[in-house]
């Protein structure tokens, strides 16, 4: 049989705040949607609940939430939820968009998918059956019109 490796993490850019720490994630995310051939759109100010626009081909356009974790403590954890853990609604945005840095493993996560407060990602681990593994660089839902992505829901 034969042995699965599992994936080693990357030396992480020493950042100490985690404001900081989350204005480096949010370029990550800005230099990776456009390599990817998005645009990527931020408002003004910092009042909106999202963190981004995207618009892929054809003018879908999607209200994108960026949250990072650099840390590992049983899983990599995202916190799924505004302040004081209040829930985002769909009015508000589409996507979460979770980035764990040491593994440089990005999910695209629907918001209609978030239950809990806390998202738990094993990026580390080998054929995971991670609730959220599925959405493991999973792109290609940015671009889907939202009766595409309803009927992609609804198969899982």
């Amino acid at each position: 049989m034969k042995k699965i490796k599992r994936a080693q993490p990357r030396v992480c850019p020493r950042l100490r705040h985690r404001k900081t720490k989350g204005d480096w994630a949010e370029l990550a995310f800005m230099s990776k949607a456009v390599a990817l051939g998005f645009t990527v759109c931020r408002p003004y100010g910092d009042n909106h609940l999202f963190d981004f626009l995207v618009f892929a081909p054809l003018n879908r356009i999607s209200r994108v939430q960026v949250k990072s974790c650099w840390s590992f403590n049983h899983a990599y954890q995202l916190n799924s939820h505004r302040a004081h853990y209040r829930r985002y609604r769909a009015a508000d945005l589409d996507f979460i968009i979770g980035y764990v840095v040491p593994y440089d493993a990005w999910y695209v996560i629907p918001l209609d998918r978030v239950i809990k407060p806390m998202i738990a990602l094993f990026p580390h681990v080998p054929r995971s059956r991670g609730k959220y593994e599925r959405f493991r660089e999973a792109w290609h839902l940015l671009r889907l019109t939202s009766s595409q992505n309803a009927e992609v829901r609804l198969q899982k």
